[in-house]
């Protein structure tokens, strides 16, 4: 174990975000200790993005992530890491309910998180976070950066929607029933992957300006891959689509390989000149028959 007094803090900041962590003193290349990361709006409001322990250059110990772009800023995921991996229990929450009047943080705001003061010669950072009225996505083990065991799924209301062994590949409890789609789902149904695809779209930076109304429509295969079906509008908007989409866990499972129903995914967006709400998204998924 390194010395605390043979470590030096460093900072970056590249598109308004800013990491600060601590290195060697004798490999300045080498993180260890302490680190936060943040992001400052336009407005100079600071959120975290993530907050944890490096050692020797490896993500170490809990780590905890937020919804940086949220005005909640409210808990993404909490877990550990060893030596960099994803290892034992973890959870993941959907973002807070900052229209809920009835909900006080401890912060006095919809905020939910703050950085706290450390002293001056102080070798870590410090945060407090409030999880008051979140609800969980997802819970369950990591070993070595993948997920085993059972895993549970909620609706963004806290109903338990699924239960997967990741082990066997089989489902413990499905409780989601849809008539038209009843081959194809998505761990913890559909509002988990839209609260997947709206934070992707509101964190993924682009240097594209969408200059026309656009809709982009992939189907999605029996191993969870989307194969584009078509495109109209702005190529830069399939670009931006494709973007999020890699940010979306690949946790589709094939229920049922003997029908010839397809399931596509509708994602368009309408863009209106001189408008103060220019942009308008929707996405929406559609069955379809061969």
């Amino acid at each position: 174990m390194v010395g605390i007094g043979e470590l030096i803090k460093k900072k970056s900041l590249k598109n308004g975000i800013t990491e600060e962590f601590y290195v060697l003193k004798e490999d300045k290349k080498i993180k260890h200790g302490s680190a936060l990361t943040t992001y400052k709006d336009i407005l100079e409001n600071k959120y975290i993005i993530e907050y944890g322990q490096y050692e020797q250059d490896k993500k170490s110990g809990k780590w905890l992530s937020f919804y940086f772009i949220d005005p909640s800023n409210s808990l993404k995921s909490q877990g550990n890491y060893v030596n960099g991996l994803k290892e034992g229990d973890w959870k993941c929450c959907y973002p807070g309910n900052s229209s809920n009047k009835n909900i006080q943080t401890l912060f006095g705001s919809e905020k939910r998180t703050q950085i706290t003061e450390t002293k001056r010669d102080s070798k870590s950072f410090q945060i407090r976070y409030d999880t008051t009225g979140q609800q969980l996505s997802s819970t369950g083990k990591y070993k070595e950066d993948k997920k085993i065991g059972v895993w549970k799924y909620y609706s963004r209301s806290g109903y338990l929607l699924h239960s997967y062994d990741h082990d066997s590949k089989e489902f413990l409890q499905n409780s989601l029933r849809d008539p038209e789609n009843d081959f194809l789902v998505f761990l913890g149904g559909p509002e988990r992957f839209y609260n997947y695809y709206y934070i992707g779209q509101q964190e993924i930076k682009t240097n594209s300006t969408i200059t026309k109304t656009s809709e982009v429509i992939y189907e999605i295969e029996k191993n969870g891959n989307y194969r584009l079906v078509s495109i109209y509008g702005d190529e830069n908007y399939k670009i931006q689509i494709e973007q999020i989409l890699k940010t979306i866990p690949h946790e589709w499972v094939l229920l049922n390989d003997q029908g010839s129903k397809k399931l596509q995914l509708i994602s368009k967006i309408v863009v209106t000149e001189n408008s103060f709400n220019r942009y308008q998204s929707t996405l929406n998924f559609k069955v379809t028959k061969e």
